[in-house]
């Protein structure tokens, strides 16, 4: 019997290509009629999820939690999500170069076909385009959220370092050990996805998509091996949830801070603002609950499509419009000259001479070349079909960025300080 006969219904004559189904009826029409169903779309969004609504709900709690007890909850979590990830890797390190079939995964990681950042690459199957400049993108993007840049993290919490903190040395740790760990975890997944390649007789990259499929298909996979799988898998994914939690304490802040600020510089001539800044937990329950009704959007049918959209646009384009524009605004406005005095006054440290080339043309130039040729790519080639969801993909982009160029120009700069003005001419003067 159909699931429309079983609910006390009849059975449709006919189905549409785009009436929607619930999950029972989805596996009938594709078991018994043949069809292939796709999942709910922008235009059929379906209904809303209650467990995931009600766990996202959760996180923001916990995140709320976090920013109203300030650094010192971040301080103790990371005494936690620092040294676990490590642990884990090493578990799945060894576990997954022990494999049958790893050797596949670690050649195709080790060898990449190179001719994917020149050449664009279609899907015989499917007849999708992959082009070159998204390689290029996913690159730029991956780096700029592995380091925080362009999200204001990074300055948020360097604001809470005493001066003559020394910058340029924990610049070149942090830079060092995230690659370094991402080379590594990328030799613990691709040493596993060689194992499931063999086991289904698939080449490597058609084992499980790029993306959430791999922390929630590949790691517990090579977890579900391990004796006490029941452990392994409640560690790695308090882990992952962590992990989450300080990224998104760290985002959070850095909004916060910002709001902040503005409010304090309004209070004197505007009371609410002065109350708002003044009301313990205000500012961080307002944020959090924003991002909650805006994430409530990625907890229906249409949930992939949604974070697909939304991660796309504002990691492939916007991160890397905003690269673009804080080089812009340190090399060209802020001038270099200046941020020279201002690191060495700092720091002690006399930057190279070619790094002020690299802020005022190399780093613009390829941001620019990047952020055009893959604007370019999403014209040709758009993520999606449904125009209401594309537009708002580029509101993303350029409303924020809008919004920041509205408040420069509108905004006066604070002439230098005479400290910093007496700081320049002593570099001037001990100059060789």
């Amino acid at each position: 019997a159909s699931p429309w006969a079983e609910a006390g219904g009849a059975t449709p004559a006919s189905i549409g290509p785009r009436d929607p189904l619930s999950w029972d009826q989805a596996q009938w029409v594709q078991r018994v009629l043949g069809y292939t169903c796709g999942g709910a779309g922008f235009d059929f969004p379906g209904s809303l999820n209650g467990p995931t609504a009600a766990a996202l709900a959760g996180v923001w709690v916990l995140t709320l939690a976090m920013c109203v007890l300030g650094t010192k909850s971040l301080k103790w979590t990371l005494y936690v999500t620092v040294p676990l990830p490590y642990l884990m890797l090493l578990i799945l390190f060894f576990r997954g170069v022990s494999l049958d079939g790893a050797d596949v995964g670690l050649k195709y990681y080790m060898l990449p076909d190179l001719s994917r950042l020149f050449v664009d690459a279609r899907d015989e199957r499917t007849g999708a385009v992959y082009p070159a400049a998204e390689v290029w993108l996913s690159a730029v993007s991956q780096i700029f959220f592995s380091l925080s840049l362009g999200q204001g993290a990074m300055i948020t919490y360097a604001s809470y370092n005493p001066p003559h903190y020394p910058i340029f040395r924990n610049v070149l740790t942090v830079a060092v050990i995230n690659s370094g760990t991402e080379l590594f975890g990328g030799v613990c997944v691709f040493s596993i996805l060689g194992y499931l390649s063999k086991q289904k007789g698939v080449p490597v990259q058609e084992v499980v998509a790029a993306g959430p499929g791999l922390v929630f298909e590949v790691i517990p996979e090579a977890l579900a091996m391990m004796p006490a799988p029941g452990v392994f898998a409640l560690a790695f994914f308090v882990m992952l949830l962590l992990l989450g939690l300080t990224s998104a304490v760290s985002l959070v802040e850095a909004a916060i801070s910002i709001v902040r600020d503005e409010l304090s510089s309004m209070a004197p001539r505007h009371a609410w603002a002065g109350r708002l800044v003044a009301t313990p937990g205000a500012l961080p329950s307002l944020t959090c609950l924003g991002l909650l009704l805006a994430g409530l959007a990625m907890c229906g049918s249409a949930a992939a499509d949604w974070v697909d959209l939304i991660d796309g646009f504002i990691s492939n384009y916007l991160l890397t419009l905003v690269g673009l524009l804080e080089f812009v605004a340190v090399a060209w406005v802020f001038g270099t000259r200046n941020m020279l005095v201002v690191l060495h006054a700092r720091t002690g440290w006399r930057p190279h001479p070619a790094l002020p080339i690299l802020w005022k043309y190399v780093g613009p130039a390829l941001l620019t070349v990047l952020f055009v040729a893959g604007v370019i790519s999403s014209i040709v080639n758009p993520p999606t079909s449904t125009g209401w969801a594309l537009a708002i993909g580029y509101l993303l982009v350029l409303a924020p960025v809008a919004a920041c160029l509205f408040y420069a120009l509108t905004t006066r700069a604070p002439a230098p300080t005479q400290p910093l003005l007496h700081h320049a001419a002593s570099m001037d003067s001990e100059a060789p």
